[in-house]
């Protein structure tokens, strides 16, 4: 009798959501985050699409929620997570699909840092003249609500509008500046560094726009039975 044997092609093989493994998470930032996967079995279909999906109020993401996408179609990859809420727990798995389906890694999670508090509308208001104050304002924000505590300020002055020569001003540390006669024809701004009593405690410095420049003395002040006298 005659013996028969038949192989079976790839394409009669059942096709199957393909199998993957999620990644540990890296280079987390307070609105971006590295992660990504291994494609591990491709359930006998052709990968037409891979990448991350992730979200913090559901443990098991899907591609219904935020997700990344890759050309990846075999192996591993990797793909960053950006658009983060700061001081936020996520929930990050692999996915990949083909045409049996999305199959998904493991969960993983990850916690996005805490943002550095942010000056803004940094101003100065006064009249550019020796002898006269100027004074400072700004706006302070957190993300996290953060409380500010210790921010500091310097004062600046340039020979120009555009910052030629800028120098700090020694002592001049607080919200308010007096024009003294060595700041004639000088321009000046102030800086703050915003800081928070928690979290990421300190921002980066912010300036204000130039004023001047600083005109000549048109006033004179002294102290006369001990109350301060303007002319």
């Amino acid at each position: 009798a005659a013996a028969f044997s038949f192989a079976c092609c790839d394409d009669e093989k059942p096709k199957t959501v393909p199998k993957l493994i999620t990644a540990d998470v890296t280079d987390i930032t307070p609105t971006s985050a590295a992660g990504g996967g291994e494609i591990t079995s491709e359930g006998n279909a052709s990968i037409t699409a891979s990448g991350l999906c992730w979200s913090s109020s559901n443990i098991m993401p899907t591609i219904d929620d935020d997700t990344t996408s890759t050309s990846v179609t075999t192996g591993s990859f990797t793909s960053l997570m950006e658009e983060l809420e700061p001081s936020t727990t996520y929930h990050v798995r692999a996915y990949a699909v083909n045409s049996a389906g999305t199959g998904y890694g493991e969960p993983v999670g990850f916690t996005t840092g805490n943002a550095v508090p942010v000056a803004t509308n940094v101003a100065v208001t006064g009249t550019a003249e020796v002898n006269k104050n100027l004074t400072a304002t700004y706006t302070y924000n957190d993300s996290e609500n953060d409380i500010e505590g210790g921010s500091t300020f310097q004062w600046y002055k340039a020979d120009n509008d555009g910052g030629s020569g800028e120098t700090a001003i020694a002592g001049a540390t607080g919200t308010s500046y007096h024009l003294e006669d060595v700041d004639e024809f000088k321009y000046i701004r102030f800086g703050v560094t915003p800081k928070a009593t928690s979290g990421s405690a300190t921002g980066a410095e912010v300036k204000s726009a130039f004023v001047g420049p600083v005109a000549v003395r048109t006033t004179v002040s002294f102290q006369y039975n001990d109350n301060e006298v303007t002319y």
